[in-house]
This record gives structure tokens, sequence and C-alpha cells, in this order.
């Protein structure tokens, strides 16, 4: 199989919680074999950490700990800790849910692959992901090894879909023309919302269109969906803010790290929006093949929008050329 399936995070998650509703402590050992799995491997080396989680799960799921709990509920990761609570409750339906992927995967992990690779080169890849079903947000993740939330299990195209487009971060990252480690510490903030756009800008067109627009009720917040519908309509706008801040950044000779910081204040949601916008205004004048052709460039995304925004019908914003600029230069200088 292509795509390989790991349910081992699960399984130690749903071990874990067995023994903290005894009210009993999980050995080192126990801690151990959970992050040790691919799945929390994976999260904790790229953004959470252990302590998180094994807090977050002995208030969950400690019957000892209701009063802790309820404190918790009021803080920073309050939104964590009513998603845990309500995993509790619906234990059996989320074991139902990932048995039916596990039966299927054969299927499954063919149809996770064309969705992801109809936005891909043509070509077979040697290096193929591991998709973790494990229990950390109503969130994935496209990381070495895929991650995805086993929420996402209650429907059949909600997995594939969102599967599919962290499977197309992992082949897109593969074709990367740059090495993210050649990155100096002065451009690593500008780049990195450079490259953020690009990739979930075109990675959204998988799945965006079921979750943002297919007019149906899935595992995002509403509040979620409602802010990345507004993000996208503020589009045009968000473009003239990054174009001022480049131009300012120039004249005021701010450097390209606090310029990078600035920028990232004000794309919202990660680049997702932006990228989404953009990526559609490039396919809707016909420019799709570009696009793919370019999908280990995120610099070359920039120029692509302008050139496919100066066919539309309507008078789009457009990166000015000052931007332009920057991002070529950024581009010769990490492109080899």
């Amino acid at each position: 199989m292509r795509i390989k399936l790991d349910l081992s995070s699960f399984e130690q998650f749903w071990h874990i919680v067995g023994i903290l509703e005894d009210s009993t402590n999980p050995s080192e050992d126990d801690w151990n074999k959970l992050f040790d799995t691919p799945g929390y491997n994976a999260l904790i080396a790229s953004e959470f950490n252990k302590d998180f989680f094994k807090q977050s799960f002995i208030a969950a799921f400690d019957p000892e700990k209701e009063e802790t709990l309820e404190k918790l509920l009021e803080g920073k990761t309050s939104r964590y800790l009513k998603y845990y609570s309500q995993v509790r409750k619906d234990k059996k339906t989320y074991e139902k849910n990932v048995k039916l992927i596990e039966e299927k995967w054969k299927n499954i992990h063919e149809s996770i692959y064309a969705r992801a690779s109809a936005f891909l080169p043509y070509g077979e890849s040697e290096e193929n992901p591991t998709v973790s079903v494990l229990i950390f947000d109503t969130d994935a993740r496209g990381y070495d090894s895929i991650v995805i939330d086993a929420i996402f299990a209650n429907r059949l195209e909600d997995f594939v879909s969102l599967a599919a487009h962290e499977a197309h971060h992992f082949y897109r990252n593969l074709l990367l023309e740059y090495d993210k480690d050649d990155i100096e510490e002065e451009d690593k903030d500008l780049i990195w919302v450079i490259n953020q756009i690009h990739a979930e800008g075109i990675a959204d067109h998988i799945d965006k269109g079921l979750f943002i627009y297919g007019g149906i009720e899935t595992a995002f917040p509403k509040a979620y969906v409602k802010y990345f519908k507004e993000s996208v309509k503020r589009a045009p706008e968000i473009i003239k803010e990054i174009n001022t801040l480049i131009a300012n950044s120039i004249s005021n000779k701010i450097t390209n790290k606090e310029l990078g910081l600035e920028i990232k204040k004000i794309v919202p949601l990660a680049g997702h929006p932006l990228g989404y916008y953009m990526a559609n205004i490039i396919i809707k004048n016909a420019h799709f093949d570009e696009l793919i052709r370019t999908v280990g460039n995120p610099f070359k995304f920039y120029e692509l929008y302008n050139k496919a925004a100066r066919m539309d019908r309507e008078k789009l914003s457009l990166f000015s050329d000052i931007s332009l600029n920057l991002i070529e230069e950024l581009e010769k200088k990490y492109v080899k």
C-alpha cells in the first residue's frame, strides 16, 4: 500500500484513559509508550509537549480531578479539555468509526492518494506517508507522517478529504526547491509565511470545498468556518496590507525578521484563507497547469497570482512590484 495506517496512538490513548478512569496514575512506562507512538511522537516533535498531554488527559479523564478540570476550563487549554471530555462520553462511537477506517483502508488509502495527487505533478513518489489516527484536537497535521484526529472518522468523506489535504503537504515537501534547514534566522519568518500561504492555498482546494463551502456540519467548529469565509472575502485587502508593510520596511530599513513577524500578524489562520483565495484566482483564470508545475516553488505563487488576476474580469488586488522584488530576491537566495 502507498499510504499506511497506524492505530497505535489511538490504542495507547485508550490504555492511558482506562488507567486514569480508575483514578490511578499511569506509570512513566505507560506515558513513554504513548509518546513513542508515531502520532504523538510527531506532535511532540513539532508543536506540543509531553506535559500538555499529561496534564490535559489527567484533568479530563481522572474522576477525582473534576475540580481541577472546572478551573482549567476557564484557561487557555479549555477548548482541548472540552473536546477530551466529549471524547470520553463517546468512546464506543470513536472505536466503531476507527474500526471502519481500518476495515476499509485498502480503498480509503487509494482515495487519499488520488485526491492529493490531483494537485501534484504527474509521477509516482518513492516515499509515502503513514496516517496516524489519534486524539489531540479537532484538526490534523501534515508532518513527515500525517496526524489526524479520530473525530474525522465519523464520516468517511471527511476523513479522506482531510487526510488528502495533509498527504498533499507530505508529497509537496518532497518537491520543495529549497532546503528549510538552509534558511538564515533573519529570513525564517518571512519564508515561513511565503511558503505557508502557498502550501495551504493549494491543499485547501482538496478539502475546504467540503468543510467550508459544502453547506454541511463537520467536525470543524462553526466559528472557524465563519471566520475562514470572512477572511477569504478580506483577501484583497490583506494583499494591500502586505504591500504596505513591505514598502514601509524598505523605506524605514526594517529587517526581514521584523517584516516577517508583522506579516504573520495580519495574515489570518496561518495563511489558509489568503492562499485559498489566490489559488482560486489562478485556477479560475486557466493557470492550473502552471500552478501544479511550480508546486515545489512557493516564490512563483505570487507572480503567478498576479498573472492570473490581470486576466480576471474584475479589477483585483495585485502584489506590488516592490513585494514581488523582495520575493524574487529570496528565491534567488535560497532556490538552488
